[in-house]
């Protein structure tokens, strides 16, 4: 049996060292639930290190992918 899931894909652009934006970017993907996503210019290892805490817990089995620029 086919079983369906979502998949979401985000340039979010100079995604840099803002915790506000990375609050902001969270909630975003939560409202929308994917199963899978993807975040490209991902600007530095503290922001997906933030990123990586923010979603542990998260009822979601996610594939995280990380285009990480320095």
């Amino acid at each position: 049996m086919a079983t369906l899931f979502s998949v979401m894909s985000w340039n979010v652009e100079h995604f840099k060292e803002d915790p506000a934006r990375v609050g902001r970017v969270v909630e975003f993907m939560k409202q929308q639930n994917p199963d899978v996503f993807g975040l490209y210019e991902v600007e530095g290892s503290m922001v997906f290190g933030q990123l990586v805490t923010i979603n542990k817990g998260g009822q979601n089995h996610c594939l995280l992918y990380f285009e990480i620029h320095s």
